[in-house]
């Protein structure tokens, strides 16, 4: 430990400096005659990655151990049980373990660290230049104590976790948020780790080891790091994968792989995922983004241009007023309001997606083009359909001049970008929200037959990952015929999901709203007429 003349306390500032760690070449962890030296291993380790010291020792004060950093590797040790064998066994240790080997250990490391800071500074700076930080401050629970914290203090705690929550209710921009805070800690340096965004989407089509996706991800500023480097060196990096729900291919291997690098000595993980029992499997523990509050809600249709944002509001039910706490459909809602006017209220949450996804593509294709908004958005739904069953469907353009021109291809996919529902990533193109994408799916799935519906429903009904897009399905389906199909089999096959449905179905509107409770859902269901009856009263 490092002391002060001044107090005589352990002085942490000075301990952290580069100055006082690139001189420790040394850690001894002392304990009571009858401890055993296992227990102390752990503590003296944590010491040795504090001081970055290449030489440790533990003892008893009757035997001793002695150990040598090795890079990559488990470190090397030298054991005497007694001081006679402490004795007999000192010239072997004394060449191992001599300060003029932890010297030159030490100035390796340096070295390579003064090369390497750099590098990391400018990684941290295009970071926070391309993470656009949430000016909403968001709060989330701990899945264990209930215990309410900021994203702030998020940033701050240094600890691996799982960032759980609904669809569409900020997961992803909390991951950048955090990247951002972190990378500006690191920067002025009050954190010694650099955050890394990997996109689970890319897991086994870009990347299969999180240490490799890491580099890679890092290479696009600086294509000096590799992934031994990311490998070596795990307490430098907080890797932080966004959306677990959103590896279709081979995710059980990408939740193990997980699990296997929280499970290694300093290494931090920050994951985000709809599915909370993730946390779980990766053995990590779990936070619970929180929805807006109604402050919030109003204040962002203010910051938007609604100005009469409280009339509006209180033209929702109280289950459309909650819905509207989620930050993608209250955007959503915003580009519906400026549509419709502030004195419309949607008819439930597809009608929203709905009139969203117009506008953004009739907003960028002109009245006299060649193809209107209707066949891009169709063309889009089957490619985004397409791509959810099959995470190794063929980029855009590929697919969709299977059934068309070159020419027509490159119009939709221009079409889509302009639009905002498609973004360029560094291997093609892809949807910039899974929700519109999962609308799109829904929305093309929705004017599809009766027989290819049923088809679907029996095929995907059960799929967990799947469940947001049967949700929004049955918001679109306008035909009484195809919302039986649907409701039908979810009634016998998969009641959680057919009962989430229904309240998904709910009217918005108090004015018009006459839907049923979860009460009445339960109990009409076993009548030979519930669902006809169900179906009528939440049209």
């Amino acid at each position: 430990m490092c002391y002060t003349k001044k107090t005589a306390k352990p002085d942490r500032e000075t301990a952290l400096s580069d100055e006082y760690r690139d001189a420790t070449l040394l850690a001894v962890e002392v304990k009571g005659p009858d401890e055993e030296l296992d227990d102390a291993r752990t503590q003296a380790e944590f010491y040795t990655h504090w001081t970055r010291a290449p030489l440790y020792c533990i003892t008893n004060g009757t035997s001793f151990r002695f150990f040598v950093s090795v890079l990559n590797a488990a470190d090397k040790q030298f054991s005497a049980e007694t001081p006679s064998e402490l004795a007999e066994t000192w010239p072997r240790i004394y060449t191992e373990f001599s300060f003029e080997r932890a010297k030159a250990i030490k100035t390796e490391a340096i070295s390579e660290r003064d090369r390497v800071r750099p590098i990391l500074a400018r990684y941290c700076e295009q970071v926070i230049q391309m993470t656009k930080s949430d000016s909403i401050e968001r709060t989330v629970h701990r899945g264990r104590t209930k215990e309410s914290v900021t994203s702030a203090d998020l940033a701050k705690a240094n600890s691996s976790m799982l960032i759980s929550g609904e669809p569409g209710i900020g997961k992803s921009e909390l991951i950048a948020s955090l990247a951002s805070e972190l990378a500006r800690y690191y920067l002025d340096g009050e954190s010694t780790r650099i955050p890394v965004i990997l996109e689970a989407r890319g897991w086994s089509r870009l990347y299969s080891s999180l240490e490799d996706g890491a580099a890679c991800a890092i290479a696009k500023t600086t294509p000096e790091i590799s992934g031994e480097f990311v490998a070596a060196n795990p307490d430098l990096f907080c890797l932080m994968v966004d959306g677990l729900d959103e590896a279709r291919k081979d995710r059980d291997l990408l939740l193990n792989e997980l699990a296997l690098y929280a499970r290694r000595e300093r290494s931090q993980i920050i994951c985000s995922s709809r599915v909370e029992s993730d946390c779980s499997i990766i053995g990590i523990d779990c936070v619970r983004l929180d929805s807006l509050s109604n402050e919030q809600v109003i204040g962002f249709l203010k910051a938007n241009g609604i100005y009469h944002a409280h009339s509006v509001m209180s033209r929702f039910s109280d289950a459309g007023r909650k819905l509207m706490q989620n930050p993608l459909h209250l955007s959503c809602l915003v580009r519906f309001l400026y549509v419709q006017g502030d004195n419309a209220v949607p008819r439930n949450l597809s009608a929203v997606y709905d009139e969203c996804i117009t506008s953004m593509l009739d907003f960028k294709i002109e009245p006299d083009a060649e193809m209107d908004s209707s066949y891009v958005r169709r063309q889009l739904g089957s490619y985004a359909l397409k791509k959810l069953l099959d995470p190794e469907t063929l980029p855009l353009r590929s697919f969709l001049i299977s059934a068309m021109t070159a020419e027509e291809a490159n119009q939709i996919e221009a079409h889509g970008k302009r639009s905002g529902l498609l973004v360029k990533t560094h291997d093609g193109t892809d949807f910039s929200h899974c929700v519109l994408q999962e609308y799109l799916a829904a929305d093309y799935l929705a004017h599809q037959s009766k027989s290819y519906i049923k088809s679907f429903c029996e095929k995907h009904g059960h799929e967990k990952l799947l469940a947001n897009l049967f949700q929004l399905l049955c918001g679109c389906i306008k035909s009484s015929d195809k919302q039986a199909v649907v409701f039908d089999y979810l009634e016998c096959n998969n009641l959680a999901l057919y009962m989430d449905c229904l309240r998904g179905r709910q009217n918005l509107s108090e004015q018009v709203q006459d839907a049923p409770s979860k009460e009445e859902i339960e109990a009409m269901r076993d009548s030979a007429s519930g669902m006809r009856t169900i179906i009528q009263r939440i049209r």
